[in-house]
C-alpha cells in the first residue's frame, strides 16, 4: 500500500515551509545550518532532540587534516574497506572536502580533543593507515558535535524545530515531492515545502542485536520508497566487531552498549574464552577492517559454542583508560568490569546501513525536489563496508552540498499544495504488533547477518512476505505500529537485494551449498 493510514489532507492542519527536514542527527542539523537564513525551515525530530545515532558515536570523525596525511590516502583506505566498490567520485568529494567541513565545525563551536601545545589530536582505528580520527570528551565526539550544531541551530530564526515529530508519509503531486505527513505529539499534520530532506538515520533495529538508538527503524528508506525513490546497495549492513555483552543493558536502552573501536586503536586485543588471541593470521590484526573483524569473531564464537569473546587493554593503566574513554570506562564499571584489570565481554552487533536511498553527489534522490543525507540515504561512498568514523564527515560533506544546491535552485521551485487523499485500509484491523516486532528482529538476526545462506535468506524472504500481507492491510494509527511496518520494509528490501547478490562482498558474505 501507498501510505501507512487513511488521511485526507483537507482536513488536517497544515504548516508551509521552504525546506523540511526529517531527522535531528549530524546530516540533518549541519543540512539546516547551511541553508540561506532567508529560507524558512522546519526541522523535525523523531522523539527528542538527542536521541540519534549522532550522539552515541563514540569513536570520531575522520579528516585528513595532518601534514603526514593526505586526501588520496584517505581515499584509499575508504575504497580498500569498501571492497573497491565505492562509487570513487562519491569518495573524492568527501575526502577532498572533508577539512573544510572540520573548519567550519569550528567556527559553529565544536570542541575537539587537544594536545597541550593546543594541537587536534588525532587517533587510530581500523582500516585507516593514519592517525586522522579526531574526537571530543574523549570518547564523546558524536554527543560534543551534536551539541554543537544543535545550540547553533536553537539560535536561528529561520529554523524551527518540532520534537516528537513522526514523519508518516512524503507526498507527491505532478511526480514532484511536496511535503510530508507528519505525526506531532500524536496529531497528524501536513507540512508543504519546496524541499525535503530525509536525514532519517539507520536501520539497526531490525536487528535483535544493535548499536542503534531505539529511533533507528528504517522510517526514511521505507516512506522514500513507497514515494517511488530508488533503493540501492540494501545488502551492506555493517556489524561493529565489539558490542559489550551484557543483557541488562540492552533492556533498559533497547540496544547494545557500543565498545568503540578506538579502543583497538589505542592497543587493545581480542581474545577468546580461553584467552587467547586469534586475530594474528589476519592482515591489520584487530585493526582489520570491521567486516573482517565481525567475521573472524562470528567463526571463533561458533568454534567455542560461545555467545560472546574478550576485548582485552589491561596493558594501559588507569589513569589513560579514564582519560581517553571516560564513557567507555564509567559504563564497564558500572556494569562490574574494571578495563584496567578484566577482560570486556565483546560479541558484534548491527551497526551501520551502507546502502538506502539512492542520491547524487547532490544529495538528490529520483525523485525531484526529494534529498537524503547521512546514513538512510545510499552516496556510495562507503560501498560494501563503510571506513571507521567516515559517517559523522558524510554527513557533514553531503549535508552542506544539499543545503548549497536548495539554495541554487529552491527559487525556482513552486509549492504544490493540492488535496491528496487515501482511504483504502482497514480501520479495524487488530494486530499483534509486539509479536510482530518481535518476528522481524529474529529473523534477521538468525537469517540474514555476519555470514549468510541462499538458504536462510530465501526463508526470511517468505517470511517477512507473509507478515507485509497481513500488516499492509492495516490503517496504522500510532506510530509504533507506523515504525513496525517501516521496519518490516525495511527488512524485506536487505533480504532482497541480499539475495540479488551472488557473490560475498564485503559486508555482505553469502554461503552457497557446496562452498
Amino acid at each position: 500500500m501507498r501510505y501507512l493510514c487513511n488521511f485526507s489532507t483537507d482536513d488536517l492542519d497544515k504548516e508551509y515551509y521552504d525546506v523540511v527536514i526529517v531527522g535531528s542527527g549530524i546530516a540533518g542539523l549541519y543540512t539546516a545550518l547551511n541553508l540561506d537564513n532567508s529560507l524558512k525551515v522546519a526541522l523535525l525530530s523523531k522523539t527528542s532532540l538527542d536521541e540519534n545515532n549522532t550522539s552515541l558515536a563514540q569513536g570520531g570523525i575522520a579528516a585528513a587534516i595532518k601534514d603526514n596525511d593526505s586526501p588520496r590516502l584517505h581515499m584509499t583506505d575508504t575504497l580498500r574497506a569498501g571492497d573497491w566498490v565505492n562509487d570513487e567520485k562519491a569518495v573524492e568529494v568527501l575526502v577532498n572536502e572533508a577539512k573544510e567541513n572540520i573548519a567550519n565545525t569550528l567556527e559553529i563551536g565544536i570542541n575537539y580533543d587537544r594536545d597541550e601545545e593546543g594541537s587536534i589530536v588525532t587517533t587510530l582505528e581500523g582500516g585507516h593507515s593514519r592517525r586522522r580520527i579526531l574526537h571530543a570528551g574523549g570518547d564523546a565526539t558524536g554527543r560534543e558535535i551534536h551539541r554543537g550544531l544543535m545550540a547553533e541551530a536553537l539560535s536561528r530564526d529561520n529554523i524551527t524545530i518540532f520534537r516528537e515529530a513522526f514523519g508518516v508519509d512524503i507526498l507527491v503531486i505532478n511526480n514532484r515531492c511536496c511535503g510530508i505527513l507528519v505525526e506531532v505529539s500524536g496529531r497528524k499534520r501536513v507540512f508543504y515545502s519546496r524541499a525535503l530532506v530525509l536525514a532519517a538515520g539507520g536501520t539497526g533495529q531490525v536487528y535483535d542485536d544493535t548499536t542503534n538508538s531505539r529511533v533507528a527503524t528504517g522510517d526514511g528508506i521505507a516512506m522514500a520508497s513507497r514515494a517511488g525513490a530508488r533503493l540501492k546497495d540494501m545488502e551492506f549492513v555493517q556489524f561493529h566487531p565489539t558490542t559489550f555483552h551484557c543483557g541488562e543493558f540492552k533492556s533498559k536502552y533497547g540496544r547494545n552498549f557500543l565498545i568503540s573501536e578506538a579502543v583497538r586503536g589505542e592497543g587493545a586485543l581480542l581474545r577468546n574464552r580461553k584467552g587467547k588471541r586469534f586475530m594474528e593470521d589476519v592482515d591489520g590484526q584487530e585493526l582489520a577492517p570491521r567486516d573482517v573483524v565481525a567475521r573472524k569473531m562470528f567463526m571463533e564464537m561458533h568454534k567455542e559454542g560461545s555467545k560472546y569473546l574478550y576485548l582485552d587493554i589491561t596493558h594501559k593503566d588507569r589513569e589513560f583508560l579514564v582519560k581517553r574513554f571516560p564513557t567507555i570506562y564509567t559504563k564497564c564499571r558500572d556494569i562490574g568490569i574494571d578495563m584496567a584489570k578484566d577482560y570486556i565481554p565483546v560479541a558484534p552487533a548491527a551497526h551501520y546501513m551502507m546502502g538506502g536511498i539512492e542520491v547524487d553527489l547532490m544529495g538528490r534522490t529520483s525523485v525531484p525536489s526529494l534529498y537524503g543525507c547521512g546514513e538512510c540515504s545510499c552516496t556510495g561512498v562507503h560501498g560494501a563496508n563503510r571506513l571507521a568514523s567516515n559517517s559523522l564527515l558524510e554527513g557533514l560533506v553531503f549535508g552542506r552540498r544539499i543545503a548549497l544546491d536548495i539554495n541554487r535552485t529552491i527559487g525556482d521551485t513552486v509549492m504544490e499544495t493540492a488535496d491528496v487523499k487515501f482511504g483504502k485500509l482497514d480501520v479495524f484491523h487488530s494486530l499483534n504488533w509486539g509479536n510482530i516486532i518481535s518476528r522481524i528482529r529474529k529473523i534477521m538476526n538468525r537469517k540474514a547477518g555476519i555470514i549468510r545462506t541462499v538458504e536462510d535468506l530465501s526463508d526470511a524472504r517468505d517470511q517477512l512476505e507473509d507478515i507485509l500481507r497481513i500488516i499492509q492491510k492495516a490503517d496504522c494509527q500510532a506510530s509504533y505500529e507506523m515504525e513496525i511496518r517501516n521496519m518490516a520494509e525495511t527488512a524485506l528490501n536487505i533480504v532482497k537485494a541480499a539475495l540479488a547478490r551472488k557473490e560475498s562482498c564485503g559486508a555482505h558474505y553469502i554461503i552457497r551449498q557446496g562452498d
